[in-house]
């Protein structure tokens, strides 16, 4: 869901817009507080449904710590720790023994082999702002994308009309409470042991 096509679904809640965004007297105000209310959409969502990214880094055989804000600009925090090395058979292999130090260092186990480290990590989210072009992609899945509307909607309508915003309020609750997560970590269909044992 691209920037526009989110304001305008808000808009066809609000007003029953046609398929063009119109800027008049009637929309200005809302358009305008539209950017800030979106924010707050995605940030309830990631809440719940965080936006999972990767960085890569390299495995040289001799670094064994990185700090994580100068390898992944928009890190939030590690969530579920995944780290992968990724040699020249292209096949991830999980690392056992990383772990993040003080929320901010990413430490390796030593690797011999040289390639690429992959760090899984949950990202914050771009702001919106009044400058956000109309073809910006929103950074959610689709499924987390249609709530936004519904969130916008809710937010801004409160002065107009108290019992329509709490409905579209309670149905991005809704919708927010049956996001299913996404999946992570690796999933097997069999057995393995983890620690050797």
């Amino acid at each position: 869901m691209t920037w526009q096509e989110c304001k305008l679904a808000a808009l066809q809640k609000m007003f029953s817009a046609g398929n063009t965004i119109e800027n008049d007297e009637a929309t200005n105000d809302y358009l305008a507080a539209m950017p800030a209310a979106a924010n707050e959409a995605i940030n309830r969502i990631v809440a719940t449904r965080p936006l999972r990214k990767s960085a890569e880094l390299p495995a040289d055989g001799e670094t064994r710590s990185f700090d994580i804000s100068e390898v992944a600009y928009d890190f939030k925090n590690t969530g579920s720790l995944e780290v992968y090395f990724v040699g020249e058979d292209n096949l991830p292999l999980k690392i056992e023994g990383a772990r993040v130090v003080a929320g901010k260092y990413l430490v390796l186990p030593q690797i011999t082999e040289t390639g690429t480290v992959l760090f899984f990590y949950d990202a914050k989210p771009n702001r919106i702002t009044s400058s956000t072009a109309d073809t910006y992609k929103l950074p959610l899945d689709e499924d987390a994308c249609s709530l936004i509307p519904i969130y916008i909607a809710g937010e801004l309508y409160k002065d107009d009309d108290m019992q329509i915003a709490t409905y579209y309020m309670n149905e991005f609750e809704t919708g927010l409470y049956a996001l299913v997560p996404t999946d992570s970590g690796v999933i097997t269909d069999t057995f393995v042991s983890e620690s050797g044992w």
